[in-house]
């Protein structure tokens, strides 16, 4: 009987260090600041990989582009090329217009061309900004829409003359206390927080305080990080803010840094999952990961994400 007890315990033993070390490859290999290097260099070469042509689009576009560009990857100046060949030939193929309904593509576009130092208001001879500055367009297709534009059109140096009525839309909406109960409020609130800070000055006084402190309310309620896409513009957010993502425990959630967050999404070879259920990697997810990855080397450098 004592030798069954002890070979059982042996297999118990077995199993909990087998289990242990199955767990620990999953979210504890890769951490960071410590491996930062290393995974934003795996995350860009997987995000290059999965783009085919690089053009104009949400998914595999300027995301990607701007992810490949920032993170320094030699491929970023083909690609670039690539992309200002396809940006051009749409823009030639639709008459001058890169979409009739979906504004956020030519704030996209904008923020792309401005960062390679190209006039987004004269590229081949279209006005790329100006659409942006469609109110009733750009609002109607949502506050994240009106947060990127300004963002855009800061990048291209320019003050859009709806500029105050996205603001307004922007506080409207941070002040919305449904937003709490939203599952992905912090993607949204992250996102206007990026519009915010961009635009400095212009935004109201306490509209930055106001969304830091919706933040911090949903990390505290373990609410903030229930997608990838929601680690990675929280982390964009903060460190466009001037806020350290692995320090500032305001921001953690469950003992938990947004940076630790961000990892546990992970999944290798430098892709990342959507939500913890998937097993195979998302390539948006992927995309809005590495420009958090971005975002995190260049706080280390004093730089941030939407600055040329």
């Amino acid at each position: 009987m004592s030798r069954i007890r002890t070979t059982v315990t042996t297999l118990v033993f077995a199993f909990v260090l087998i289990a242990s070390a199955s767990l620990s490859g999953c979210t504890g290999q890769v951490t960071l600041p410590e491996q930062l290097d290393k995974v934003q260099g795996e995350t860009a070469a997987n995000v290059n990989d999965h783009v085919g042509a690089m053009k104009p689009s949400s998914t595999g576009g300027e995301w990607a582009l701007i992810g490949l560009i920032k993170s320094g990857r030699p491929e970023a100046k083909a690609r670039s090329e690539e992309y200002l060949k396809n940006l051009a030939t749409k823009l030639q193929k639709n008459h001058g217009k890169l979409t009739d309904t979906k504004y956020g593509d030519y704030a996209r576009a904008t923020i792309v061309l401005s960062l390679l130092g190209k006039d987004p208001r004269n590229f081949e001879g279209v006005d790329l900004v100006s659409p942006l500055d469609d109110y009733n367009i750009v609002s109607e297709q949502g506050v994240t829409v009106e947060a990127f534009a300004l963002i855009a059109s800061k990048m291209a140096g320019v003050t859009l003359k709806n500029q105050q009525l996205y603001m307004d839309d922007i506080y409207e909406d941070v002040s919305n206390s449904a937003h709490f109960d939203d599952p992905v409020a912090s993607d949204y609130l992250a996102m206007e927080l990026q519009a915010v800070v961009v635009c400095g000055e212009a935004a109201p006084k306490d509209l930055k305080e106001m969304i830091l402190a919706k933040l911090r309310d949903l990390a505290k309620s373990n609410k903030a990080y229930d997608t990838s896409e929601s680690v990675s513009q929280v982390i964009i957010a903060l460190t466009e803010a001037g806020i350290n993502p692995y320090k500032d425990e305001l921001y953690f959630q469950d003992g938990r840094s947004p940076a630790q967050w961000l990892m546990s999404y992970y999944v290798g070879d430098g892709g990342f999952v959507h939500v913890k259920e998937e097993k195979e990697e998302n390539q948006f997810a992927t995309e809005s990961a590495l420009l958090a990855l971005d975002s995190l080397k260049l706080m280390e450098k004093g730089g941030r994400l939407y600055e040329k």
